[in-house]
């Protein structure tokens, strides 16, 4: 389905748009423009104008047509229709000449688009029909339903956290029954369960939708803020304020990037080159000419690579032989070791700990690390460290 969108033309510029509607696809917007050579200036800020309100939509938009501005020199018109085109995320497809003369070569027939990763192909036909090459795109259509990945976090919420309240229901935990069991690995499971009981009850898991899945080391407040507010002007369709902030939000994550990427270099300035340098070889090193395996010179680098393969292929089967052909002498190479270093009467024992040092150690437990695989976290230890000593 397409649909004419009369609200984005301009009566002072040659366009049309289209709206296509795809099935379980999101729409395009297309637009075709004739700008006349002898166009004043005042063209691209009508046009900046209409783009405005296209892209205020949020949907794939691609613009085509004969422009009269020559993309391949850098003139003033093609600077700042460039800088116009790229300001709203727009990428020319079209690298080519499209108009060729017996004294010129231009390239003034152009089709941009918001989403070139889904140009398949583009270009210009060199088809004499006119002094005008037809220019075109393949653009790629899927008509399956394109689902977009969900990125979630859990975390443990504790608005309504009381440590009282959670040291008094540890207070009524039934920890004996973890005695009632003489394998230690289900002494640990009992008592990993009756813990967690207590926990999910006062820090019950939430699951959270986010953006990104984690958020980059250069992002900050401002950015965050100047986002939502450039979204709030892109609903209310406030397209100067909107404008002006999708600027800003541009201006502040390069700043930090750059501010960010400059200050790792700088604290690491000297090692960091260093390493650098020792990645990137000079120009001038050069791969050996040969290789010498079992007393015969090999040349050819293809034989030289299998001698490489079947010397790590086959260490450890030799290593294997060697062992089984000495029998138990690494055993008694341990074994002599061990007698010559240490007394005949030491033995080693696993000191018992008292209830004094557990309480010692976790009450010094830091509760800035991050929680295990038992999803226990340090705090709740530290929290109940007096309930969960004895």
């Amino acid at each position: 389905k397409y649909k004419q969108r009369e609200d984005l033309q301009s009566k002072n510029i040659e366009d049309l748009w289209i709206k296509i509607d795809f099935t379980n696809t999101k729409p395009i917007l297309i637009c075709t423009v004739y700008r006349p050579p002898d166009s004043a200036s005042s063209w691209f800020s009508t046009f900046e104008s209409t783009l405005d309100r296209a892209c205020s939509e949020d949907v794939e938009t691609i613009i085509m047509g004969d422009f009269n501005i020559n993309t391949l020199t850098e003139d003033n018109n093609c600077k700042q229709w460039t800088s116009l085109c790229n300001s709203f995320g727009l990428v020319n497809m079209i690298k080519s000449p499209t108009r060729i003369t017996h004294n010129s070569s231009t390239c003034i027939d152009h089709i941009w688009t918001t989403n070139p990763e889904k140009v398949l192909s583009s270009g210009a036909s060199c088809i004499g029909l006119s002094d005008h090459y037809p220019v075109y795109i393949i653009r790629q259509i899927s008509n399956n339903c394109v689902i977009k990945t969900k990125h979630t976090i859990k975390y443990r919420c504790t608005k309504q956290f009381d440590p009282d309240l959670f040291c008094q229901d540890l207070a009524q935990v039934p920890w004996s029954v973890i005695d009632s069991s003489d394998n230690i690995t289900d002494m640990v499971d009992t008592w990993n369960k009756l813990f967690l009981g207590v926990i999910n009850k006062h820090a019950p898991i939430r699951e959270k939708r986010v953006k990104y899945p984690t958020i980059p080391e250069w992002w900050n407040e401002d950015i965050e803020l100047a986002i939502k507010i450039r979204d709030k002007y892109k609903k209310g369709k406030s397209h100067e304020l909107y404008k002006q902030w999708r600027n800003r939000v541009t201006y502040l994550i390069r700043s930090a990037k750059r501010e960010f990427y400059n200050s790792m270099l700088n604290k690491c300035s000297n090692d960091f080159w260093k390493f650098f340098k020792h990645l990137c070889p000079k120009a001038n090193s050069q791969n050996p000419h040969f290789l010498t395996c079992e007393g015969i010179e090999i040349s050819d680098h293809k034989e030289m690579g299998n001698a490489f393969n079947n010397f790590f292929t086959n260490i450890v089967s030799k290593y294997i032989k060697q062992v089984n052909d000495n029998g138990n002498s690494f055993t008694h190479k341990l074994n002599d070791f061990i007698s010559k270093n240490l007394p005949k009467d030491t033995e080693f024992n696993i000191p018992l700990l008292n209830e004094s040092e557990v309480l010692k150690f976790l009450t010094t437990l830091n509760c800035k690390k991050s929680t295990g695989i038992d999803g226990i976290s340090a705090r709740f230890l530290k929290i109940a460290a007096q309930q969960i000593t004895p």
